[in-house]
C-alpha cells in the first residue's frame, strides 16, 4: 500500500497543482472532507473555502478554492474548480479571464451581469476566509 496519492487541481485556464501528496482536506457541500491514500472511491461538490495539502516531505500548502467537483479513484484525486490560488495571494486575473470566456458565449447582458455578481461574491468569500 502506498503512503501517497496523486492530486491534480484544474481550473478552466490551467493545471494549478499536480503532485503526489499524503493527505488533503477540502471544503465540500457537506463540510470539510479529508482524503488519505487508498481512500474508497468518492465523488462530490466543492464549495469556496480553504484546501490544505500535505506534501510528501511533511510540508503544508494552503490554498483558496472556488466551486467545483472532485473525485477520487485508483489512488488519484482530481479537482476541477472555477478558481484556485495558494495562500493569501489573490488572482485578480481569474475574474477578468472568466469574464472574457463568458463574452465568447454571446450571453445577453442580464446573464453576464448575474455571472459577474456571482464571481465577485465567490472571490470575496475566498478572500474573507483568510
Amino acid at each position: 500500500m502506498s503512503n501517497t496519492f496523486h492530486l491534480k487541481i484544474n481550473t478552466p485556464f490551467n493545471i494549478c497543482f499536480e503532485d503526489d501528496i499524503t493527505q488533503v482536506e477540502l471544503c465540500t457541500d457537506k463540510g470539510y472532507t479529508g482524503i488519505l491514500p487508498n481512500h474508497i472511491p468518492i465523488i462530490g461538490m466543492i464549495v469556496p473555502g480553504v484546501i490544505t495539502i500535505h506534501t510528501k516531505n511533511n510540508g503544508l500548502k494552503k490554498g483558496n478554492i472556488g466551486h467545483g467537483l472532485f473525485y477520487f479513484y485508483d489512488n488519484k484525486l482530481f479537482i476541477n474548480t472555477d478558481t484556485f490560488t495558494f495562500g493569501n495571494e489573490t488572482n485578480k486575473d481569474n475574474h477578468q479571464d472568466i469574464l472574457k470566456v463568458l463574452e465568447t458565449f454571446k450571453l445577453d447582458e442580464k446573464t453576464r451581469n448575474r455571472f459577474e455578481v456571482y464571481l465577485k461574491k465567490t472571490f470575496s468569500d475566498l478572500k474573507n476566509q483568510h
